[in-house]
């Protein structure tokens, strides 16, 4: 294995060398890197779900960058200057979901895999035992403690996934803290391990879990995971606490099983924040779909009354995005100047990123073939309400993504008082895999996020998440330092709700 573990280090080491020396001392023409450059800015005025924020926000000027990246690329020394001057194109946007850089090489990818303990293989085959599938699958395990457990007075009640514990605040009223470190079934390999031994029974004998498999597998996961919540909730309430923190501190994300985890913490219906995507074929292949389950359900004649109201409203409001979203319109000129009137980067109206629906109840959504259009987080068999009192959500700037809607739509819905710092600001990510791009001479490859959630007041999430009550951290803080002056704003949000 050690043998092994050596020849690929030393041919990955070797090729980047040689790679490293060819760029920057080898022959330099400009003329295909701006070509490279002219299909950036392409894929970028017609797929990048948040550039015409960024624009009207004055974070990016398009005709300054592109006249700066064009000289950058013209003037290069050499190659490496080239590359250079493109990933710092991609960098200028100051979205963490917009990247541009070299692939990962397969050598660094078989290295993690192994070091998860799957091993050089990426086949995960139902003979596997559950730690090795599930390493080769990419589960690995993120193991980052509450903030508050650096409190004085912090009493862990429970441990697994998601800890939980009890702490004092200055008057001595205990707090229940549920920490949730990450909102991605793939940073929970003890779950999908457990999962894995009742769900490879499903394979066939010499099949690889893959594509629609591995789906099939991280919603198992995501369910067994959501059950994990209910039990340290329930530990919390018995052992007094009247005040939920549940601190997504460092969270940087995650998959879909966010929707119901919010929606766990509170009795009340939460509809889903409003979600919009890109003007692009990406797009209207989804939209499409849609339309056509919510369709047959309109032609139906044995639809109530209310099942009719709520599937019509839905499709008139999928034919109105499907309208937007399918409209080509010409964006190139963003980088040399205005745009024609109306030519926007993102497809109208917005839609819940819950279902057209937003919320329904289960009597409304029972029988109707179009019930995961129209609200789709029953599909995790979660028990709504679980915790039903004040609840208070720490964030910090590494809340990311995912974590930032999870606490944006429960601050919107009044759910929730948000304590700390501002959030790290990427907003929504990716849909169906996004629209990835790899540049053809520089092979960068390129990603960007093709959706985009708005808050109530229309402001995009990637501008984060401003808390109500500012904890007033600073860079000098130790975690003790941080959990103490957490602690001083988590009262003075309590003290606020009365």
């Amino acid at each position: 294995m050690f043998r092994l573990l050596r020849r690929l280090f030393l041919a990955g080491t070797i090729a980047a060398l040689a790679w490293f020396a060819w760029s920057r001392y080898g022959p330099y023409d400009p003329t295909p890197w701006l070509a490279d450059l002219d299909t950036l800015e392409a894929h970028t005025a017609a797929a990048y779900a948040n550039l015409d924020w960024q624009v009207a926000q004055g974070i990016v000027d398009p005709t300054a960058l592109h006249q700066r990246t064009d000289s950058l690329i013209r003037n290069a020394p050499h190659a490496g200057s080239a590359r250079r001057a493109l990933i710092e194109f991609g960098r200028a946007f100051r979205d963490g979901h917009y990247h541009v850089g070299r692939p990962t090489p397969a050598f660094v990818e078989s290295l993690e895999r192994l070091a998860r303990g799957g091993g050089i293989s990426s086949r995960a085959t139902p003979d596997l035992d559950g730690r090795t599938a599930c390493a080769r699958l990419g589960y690995g395990t993120r193991d980052r403690p509450s903030l508050l457990a650096w409190a004085p007075g912090w009493r862990e009640l429970v441990g697994g996934p998601f800890q939980a514990g009890l702490v004092p605040l200055e008057n001595g009223r205990p707090i229940g803290v549920l920490r949730i470190q990450h909102f991605g079934e793939d940073g929970y390999a003890g779950v999908c391990e457990g999962v894995w031994e009742s769900f490879r029974s499903s394979l066939g004998r010499d099949s690889a879990c893959q594509g629609e498999c591995e789906w099939r597998l991280r919603h198992a996961v995501a369910v067994a995971l959501l059950a994990e919540p209910r039990t340290a909730l329930q530990a919390l309430r018995h052992a007094g606490a009247e005040l939920l923190v549940v601190d997504i501190t460092r969270n940087g994300g995650g998959t879909d099983w966010v929707e119901p985890a919010a929606r766990q913490l509170v009795a009340r219906p939460v509809p889903g924040i409003l979600s919009t995507g890109v003007r692009h074929p990406h797009t209207v292949g989804p939209l499409t779909e849609r339309r056509v389950v919510l369709a047959r359900d309109s032609a139906r004649s044995d639809l109530r009354p209310a099942q009719r109201a709520i599937v019509e409203s839905a499709l008139a409001r999928v034919d109105s995005a499907l309208a937007s979203a399918g409209t080509p319109c010409d964006r190139s000129g963003i980088w040399h100047g205005a745009l024609p009137e109306g030519c926007t980067v993102l497809f109208a109206p917005a839609l819940p990123n819950t279902g057209v629906a937003g919320w329904a109840p289960d009597s409304l959504l029972e029988g109707l073939a179009s019930a995961d259009e129209l609200y789709w987080p029953p599909t995790y068999r979660y028990e709504p309400g679980v915790w039903n009192g004040p609840l208070v959500i720490l964030v910090d700037g590494g809340t990311a993504s995912a974590s930032e809607g999870f606490a944006a739509q429960l601050r919107d819905a009044g759910a929730a008082r948000v304590v700390g710092s501002r959030t790290f600001g990427a907003g929504c990510g990716y849909v169906n895999g996004g629209i990835p791009l790899r540049l053809p001479h520089s092979g960068l490859e390129v990603r960007m996020p093709d959706c985009a959630r708005l808050r109530t007041d229309g402001t995009n999430e990637v501008a984060g998440l401003a808390p109500d009550v500012d904890a007033g951290w600073t860079e000098s803080d130790d975690d003790a330092a941080r959990a103490a002056k957490a602690l001083r704003a988590i009262a003075a949000a309590a003290r606020s709700e009365r």
